[in-house]
């Protein structure tokens, strides 16, 4: 008998990181009452939303994006490489925007300098 795979755990993995970043990014923004400063490729003085919750926004618009997708290829009914593919993007683009969530904060807390 062949073991049991869960094809969509990916996209489970992507809606857990998804709750995640945000809470952490409106707990941050409720921490932080004055402009952030936020390091690209120079320092720059934003609106603590800004610099901690619009990657969050766009990191969702993204996910939002790539759930159409693997809608639109049926991968939900039978998985699909494409769709796999998506939710493996998903993931890593949410891994990276907890990571600038949380470099913004320490850098502006003090603590990485």
């Amino acid at each position: 008998m062949p073991a049991k795979s869960y094809p969509h755990i990916s996209w489970w993995i992507s809606g857990v990181l998804m709750l995640l970043s945000w809470g952490i990014g409106l707990y941050f923004y409720s921490i932080v009452f004055s402009r952030m400063v936020i390091y690209i490729d120079r320092y720059y003085l934003v609106h603590p939303f800004w610099g901690l919750l619009a990657g969050a926004a766009a990191a969702t618009l993204f996910t939002v994006g790539a759930v159409l997708f693997a809608m639109r290829t049926n991968h939900f009914r039978s998985p699909k490489a494409s769709g796999t593919a998506a939710s493996v993007a998903a993931n890593f683009i949410w891994i990276v925007t907890l990571y600038f969530q949380i470099a913004a904060f320490n850098l502006n807390e003090g603590i990485c300098h």
